[in-house]
């Protein structure tokens, strides 16, 4: 869990051969007045998915998504 009035900037990115598979996903929880901010990029693969669970804890915590 992002801890009260923290923040953190995640960057994903990822480049794969053209015939792979790749799977993943991420759980995030955001607390109080927290900040969190998810960028990701993806090249290549035949098949490629990445699954965020973001979870905002409080009316004042705060996501974004790119």
């Amino acid at each position: 869990m992002l801890a009260e009035g923290s923040a953190l900037d995640h960057r994903y990115d990822l480049c794969i051969a053209s015939a792979a598979t790749h799977f993943d996903s991420a759980t995030v929880s955001v607390g109080a007045g927290a900040n969190y901010s998810l960028r990701a990029a993806m090249l290549g693969g035949a098949v490629s998915r990445v699954c965020s669970d973001i979870r905002l804890e409080a009316p004042t915590a705060y996501a974004e998504v790119d």
